[in-house]
């Protein structure tokens, strides 16, 4: 299947993609099973495959959030499987229980195919490529591997800090040298409730 384009995603997929995540949800609060969205049901553009993040909120504060790098299955299967790691196996987090589920905001964010960054770049050519509030960024190094949303950008708005809470994310040392690290860039579509 070609690519997934972000403006073929209308507001009505978006709506369906939130209300495929909250049921994922909700059907395992109440059946204590995990739901799986079958794709034939949707519309096709929600049948190709695409990668996901499911973010949850909690009166405004982070309450979960799992997601892929790489379109693996459908979208609608992503997001349903996404929104449920999100609110039971996010290890940051106890499993959401059904008191909370009223007071959860989702959004989704559907990325593009990340884009490979050349090589030994030092961390000054890595800010120069970097557009904040639209670029996300993977910093990857042997197994470990680190990715910030560019909905990051709001809570660290200056490039030097962005990387440097990637690599501390990811267990690096803030004086890891960049040049040693594989970078990748890439955008998302964010749409919430």
């Amino acid at each position: 299947m070609p690519v997934l384009r972000f403006s073929s995603i209308k507001r009505e997929h978006q709506q369906a993609l939130l209300k495929v995540a909250r049921y994922a949800i909700e059907h395992y609060l109440s059946e204590q099973q995990r739901w799986q969205a079958e794709p034939e049901q949707y519309p096709t553009i929600l049948q190709a495959p695409a990668a996901s993040f499911v973010t949850l909120h909690k009166n405004a504060q982070l309450r979960g959030c799992i997601g892929t790098l790489e379109a693996y299955q459908a979208l609608v299967q992503d997001v349903a499987l996404h929104a449920y790691q999100a609110a039971f196996e996010d290890r940051r987090f106890a499993a959401l229980n059904p008191q909370e589920l009223p007071l959860i905001h989702i959004s989704i964010s559907i990325l593009s195919p990340s884009q490979a960054l050349p090589s030994q770049l030092n961390e000054a050519a890595l800010i120069a490529r970097l557009r904040p509030n639209q670029d996300g960024l993977i910093l990857a190094q042997g197994n470990k591997r680190a990715v910030f949303l560019p909905q990051v950008w709001q809570q660290q708005p200056k490039p030097k800090d962005f990387i440097q809470q990637l690599k501390h994310k990811g267990g690096w040392p803030s004086n890891s040298p960049i040049e040693k690290m594989r970078c990748f860039k890439f955008q998302v579509l964010e749409f919430g409730e």
